[in-house]
């Protein structure tokens, strides 16, 4: 794809990753925990259905036509407790690097993350029903179409001038946030309220008072939670074992890991594995 013109503000040629999809029983069914990609921007399609998604710890309302952007490193997916049902595509990417923005961002920190199509959202539909048909078959196609609905989501970006922007956070939020990015840094290791607390020198009450009004859920379980997205996305990606898995976020038994992904997830996680792989091998 050396050929291909770049807007000036591409540093580099964007590398296509990967895409799968997610149909609506298994939206409905099996919960997306929030989980992060390093090295890898995302952009999440919603062909049909609605539903919400948490990017950074905001819910969003999405549905049919829009896509969601979810840069590297950015914490995303779904909340257990709340409803859905949506078609899904999603496109990873490597080497995104923007002038002004970090490595594989497209959004900055202040834009709205989710971008409604409208009329083009038909066009996207069509090639990422075409990037799934083709995936396996012909890698390079695939990556042209993909790279493709990359540069047209930049160039609504940049042409969305009455596009919303994300608000100030409060005091109270700056903290929550900060108590976020403590535990996405170490949720696999043996965590506690006094153990965190004494680390970020706050008070357990103040701690777990000041998260649970901020993203609803207790700091202890957002950790549960996020071990389980992690491996969503292990089970997902990879052919790690799932006692590999386990070991690596932080459990010292593999059956205590799958009780706790079954209850989550709503199956075993050698069962997520095969449904996901068989979903995206159609």
């Amino acid at each position: 794809m050396q050929n291909i013109m770049l807007p000036p503000r591409f540093e580099r040629m964007p590398q296509f990753a990967g895409s799968h999809m997610i149909d609506k029983p298994n939206s409905s069914q099996h919960t997306r925990l929030v989980h992060t990609h390093e090295n890898e921007l995302e952009l999440l399609f919603i062909s049909s259905g609605q539903g919400e998604h948490i990017i950074d710890g905001h819910v969003y309302e999405i549905a049919a036509g829009d896509m969601v952007i979810c840069n590297a490193g950015t914490l995303h997916g779904e909340d257990i407790a709340r409803k859905r049902q949506m078609h899904s595509y999603c496109l990873s990417f490597t080497g995104v690097k923007l002038q002004g923005l970090p490595e594989g961002c497209m959004a900055a920190p202040e834009d709205w993350p989710v971008l409604p199509l409208g009329e083009q959202a038909e066009v996207v539909s069509q090639m990422m029903k075409l990037i799934h048909a083709l995936s396996g078959q012909q890698t390079l196609a695939c990556a042209h179409i993909a790279l493709g609905i990359l540069l047209l989501i930049y160039a609504r970006l940049q042409s969305s001038a009455e596009h919303p922007t994300k608000k100030q956070d409060s005091t109270a939020g700056l903290m929550a946030h900060r108590i976020q990015r403590y535990l996405d840094l170490h949720y696999a290791e043996r965590l506690s309220l006094g153990t965190v607390s004494t680390a970020l020198h706050i008070s357990e009450y103040y701690l777990a008072h000041v998260f649970k009004d901020e993203y609803g859920i207790p700091p202890m379980q957002y950790v549960l939670k996020r071990r389980i997205g992690e491996a969503q996305t292990l089970l997902m990606d990879t052919n790690i074992s799932i006692a590999t898995i386990s070991e690596q976020l932080g459990y010292e038994n593999p059956a205590n890991f799958s009780t706790v992904f079954r209850k989550y997830v709503g199956m075993s996680p050698s069962r997520y594995r095969r449904v996901f792989q068989q979903l995206n091998a159609e």
